[in-house]
Formats: C-alpha cells, structure tokens, sequence
C-alpha cells in the first residue's frame, strides 16, 4: 500500500472542519477511510476528490441552525448552587460512581435519545448540567429519565 497517495487527517481536526460542512460529511469521511485508528483518518485521493465533489457547494449556515435551536435557560441561583456542590463531590471523589455505571451514563447522554446533549452540557430543555461531574456521581440522575441514580 503506498502512503504517499493517503491524506491524513486527525479525527479532532477533522471534527473541527466538518462543522462547516453538511450534515453527513463526518460520517462520510470516516466510513470511506482505508485506515483508521483512534486519532487519524486515512483516504485514497480519489475518495477524498469524490467527497469533496458531493459535498461542493452546499454551504451551511450555522448561524441559521443555531437560531433554530432553543436557546439555553437561564440558571437560577438554586441550581448553580446545586451543580458547584456536584463539582465539588465530583473534585474530592465523594459519592462517585463506579467506572461501570460511569461509562453507561456517559454512553446514554452522547447518544441522548432527546437530543439534549450539547458539548458537555444537558442543554435545550434539560437540566443544564456540566455532564463530566453529573454522571460521576451517585445520587444524581437525568431529568428525562434515561438513566437513574445509583
């Protein structure tokens, strides 16, 4: 195989790209790569011009998409006070969860039937919640009810 007639792409860099892509382009990349590990995308050149040729000319504009999302809530006084005592548990392993449970949780919310999950955050109508710490600990659970506390 010559790796001379490969591009090579981070997945991270490519994830980065692909939001000024239609939708579909990320996955198009990944399911026609010859080589693929955890990090790094490999494609023939002529996969990559025939994608690059699907994709020409459809333009997306985000700042429409993003309107048309709801906006996020605002946080009252409660609930602030309630997440920074969640960070404070997550902080000093207190009430924490066990990697099997951790790792079901977190599973759920990136592939949240709701649609609710916004870069870290349980955003639109969900609780607002920094996820990272929510989902380590015991006595928490999803306000929509795909998962409960421990």
């Amino acid at each position: 195989m010559d790796k001379s007639k490969f591009i090579k792409v981070a997945k991270s860099d490519l994830r980065n790209f692909a939001r000024v892509k239609p939708d579909g382009y990320y996955e198009d990349v990944v399911a026609n790569a010859e080589y693929e590990n955890d990090s790094i995308v490999a494609l023939t050149q002529e996969k990559f011009a025939a994608l690059r040729e699907k994709y020409a000319g459809k333009v997306v504009d985000r700042a429409e998409q993003r309107s048309a999302k709801p906006m996020r809530k605002r946080l009252t006084p409660w609930q602030i006070l309630k997440g920074a005592t969640g960070l404070l548990q997550d902080a000093l392993n207190i009430g924490i969860v066990d990697d099997e449970t951790y790792i079901e949780r977190k599973q759920t919310c990136l592939n949240c039937p709701d649609d609710l999950y916004d870069f870290g955050v349980c955003g639109g109508s969900g609780c607002q919640c920094y996820l990272a710490a929510k989902i380590r600990i015991k006595d928490q659970s999803c306000p929509k009810g795909h998962w409960a506390k421990a």
